[in-house]
């Protein structure tokens, strides 16, 4: 891998991107991404991220990016197999162009093409403008041809090696000087590009032959001084060693007209960017950009049981009301009250602390039975983002919920199940375009993480009516979704019907009999201990049976078994290699055995065990 050089700092920086060369690039090195209707994504996804991190990590002043046009160049008319053997652009990359051209542009980078020439001769001609504009030039490419035009003010950046190329690193990596590149490729060619060169001269010859001779030309022109193993494949060779060469070399006398000042780099439109990664579901990328003042409502503490009335008394009067409890476990069976945010009205929030370490409470029971009205009441929508936590807290403490329901993340679901998460920070970032307060940042996390109760009242407040008055927002936007893609039936009679049942069978859990797999245990125990007594005695020693490292030792050193497979840490032992060993000897066939067993005692024996509610002597499972 090249060195990393250094840019000098008393002279603007220019980057040129090869768009098409890193298109194809992401296209085929990420695996397939689409959003919600179906449009392939990921070579978008993995250009913008890689356009996003140079812009971040170097920032650069000036800066293009280069394109093909098409397939048809001045290199085509004069040579009709040049790059014929690459298949046309698939159908799920070219669909993917215009959204990467409308993020450029988003971002403000310029995009430069040229009828009837390559992305290569575009940056070639600007590169060598700008050198010669006194500009210190760093090509963004993978492509070796590039090389050529490296100089001390030319360089080239493969993002992919994370390496910069200055002569010295070009000539260790293609056994030549970058200008000599063309004269190399025209004796070795390019199958990469369909470039034949001289048949029977390979890379090594090749560079023999110009580290030698210097040119092209010179070798041809003395032939009598070339070594004698090399005369009869270059004789009549001439004329298909300077096509190669003229395919290979870029031109840098291009007419652009564009100015430095068109190049120059610009703040992007974020709001434009947010719209697009939106679109295409680039959740991550839309994290990365930087937020402007947070949209935040008005959030305020109910600090007595008067006051709670009072709002719950107005509360009854609204079509709708979206709740958080914050509690301290994931689990809702086992979990504390420590908070409660309502809200029936975008940008409004209040919050009701139960049982923080410091600051007011109010009495559990009390803020309960004053709410309960309120999710009794058939009329209301009662929204919540996984809406089931909170139903399975409720009904643990004796409490009802009645009328219709809406559960963010189920909508989101239903609106795109290949999503790989439907939390609230994501669902905020992509149809809000909100970055929510996260509950790590609250708590932290880490040796310094501390339980939510800890969390000052305030915090707490904040964060929690954020998450009840998110949630409402993203219920209005998900809400027109479903109805636009026609599941809103599917989502009110089925999906949101069938909450409450899952969170009755969660809350119901599974009557498991301690006694009985205590006494599963140690049979297992002791069954475990006479196969290792068993195992220890066929192997002659006493050994490690978890240790793959050791069980092969015993297997094909000491018992002189055949390897079946090699992996990077030794002789493979697993499942597959020991059944068929274990036709040629007892310990194999042990081994199997002994596996099974530990696996059932620790996995599912003990593991269930551990999951028995204490209060409750049931697993409650999460549906």
């Amino acid at each position: 891998m090249a060195q990393s050089l250094s840019l000098p700092l008393d002279r603007p920086s220019l980057y040129l991107i090869d768009g098409s060369s890193y298109l194809y690039r992401a296209y085929f090195a990420l695996p397939f991404l689409s959003n919600s209707k179906g449009i392939p994504t990921h070579a978008a996804y993995g250009f913008t991220r890689m356009v996003m991190k140079i812009v971040k990590e170097h920032q650069p002043q000036y800066m293009a990016v280069a394109f093909d046009v098409g397939r048809e160049t001045f290199r085509t008319e004069t040579y009709q197999e040049y790059k014929a053997q690459r298949p046309s652009m698939p159908d799920e990359l070219a669909v993917q162009i215009p959204y990467v051209k409308e993020i450029l542009q988003a971002l403000r980078i310029p995009v430069l093409e040229m009828e009837n020439y390559e992305a290569d001769d575009v940056i070639a001609t600007l590169a060598k403008r700008a050198e010669t504009a006194g500009f210190q030039v760093v090509i963004v490419t993978g492509d070796k041809d590039m090389l050529q035009l490296v100089t001390e003010n030319i360089q080239v950046f493969d993002p992919m090696k994370e390496a910069f190329y200055g002569p010295q690193e070009v000539e260790k990596r293609m056994g030549v000087a970058p200008h000599q590149i063309p004269d190399l490729l025209g004796l070795a060619g390019d199958s990469i590009d369909n470039i034949p060169g001289v048949k029977g001269i390979g890379q090594k010859s090749a560079q023999e032959l110009i580290k030698s001779m210097g040119s092209l030309e010179e070798v041809f022109q003395n032939l009598e001084k070339v070594p004698s193993k090399f005369h009869k494949k270059l004789e009549g060779a001439k004329e298909v060693a300077f096509m190669s060469k003229a395919l290979v070399r870029v031109r840098s006398d291009l007419p652009l007209e564009v100015t430095w000042d068109q190049l120059r780099r610009r703040e992007p439109d974020y709001d434009r960017l947010r719209e697009l990664f939106r679109e295409l579901e680039f959740t991550t990328l839309i994290r990365e950009l930087p937020q402007g003042e947070k949209d935040r409502g008005h959030y305020r503490m109910v600090t007595s049981l008067e006051e709670w009335k009072e709002l719950a008394r107005r509360l009854a009067s609204e079509r709708e009301i979206s709740f958080d409890f914050e509690t301290d476990s994931l689990f809702p069976v086992e979990a504390r009250l420590v908070g409660l945010a309502l809200t029936s009205r975008e940008r409004e929030g209040w919050y009701l602390p139960l049982d923080h370490q410091e600051g007011p409470r109010l009495t559990e029971g009390e803020v309960l039975e004053a709410f309960a009205p309120l999710l009794m009441d058939k009329e209301k929508e009662k929204v919540g983002q996984n809406i089931k936590y909170e139903l399975v807290l409720l009904f643990s403490r004796g409490h009802g919920v009645e009328g219709p329901l809406f559960d963010t993340m189920v909508a989101s679901y239903l609106l795109n199940p290949s999503k790989r998460t439907h939390g609230l920070d994501d669902l905020a970032l992509e149809y809000l375009g909100y970055r929510t307060t996260t509950y790590k940042e609250v708590t932290k996390k880490g040796k310094k993480e501390i339980p939510f109760s800890h969390v000052k009242p305030e915090t707490a407040r904040d964060y929690a009516c954020e998450d009840a008055d998110i949630t409402l927002r993203l219920k209005h936007v998900l809400e027109k979704q479903l109805k636009e893609e026609g599941l809103e039936e599917l989502f009110r009679q089925l999906e949101m019907p069938l909450v409450p049942v899952l969170a009755r069978m969660e809350l119901a859990g599974v009557k498991v009999d301690k006694a009985r797999l205590e006494t599963m245990a140690q049979v297992l125990e002791t069954q475990i201990e006479r196969l290792e007594k068993e195992i220890h005695q066929l192997a002659g020693e006493a050994f490690n049976i978890n240790s793959p490292k050791q069980l092969a030792h015993i297997l094909f050193d000491k018992l002189r078994l055949k390897p079946l497979r090699k992996t990077k840490t030794g002789y493979s032992t697993d499942v597959e290699v020991l059944a068929q060993l274990a036709l040629e000897h007892p310990l194999p066939e042990r081994v199997l055995e002994y596996r099974q067993l530990t696996k059932l005692k620790s996995t599912y024996v003990e593991g269930l065990m551990k999951v028995i509610n204490h209060k409750t002597g049931r697993v409650h499972t999460s549906f």
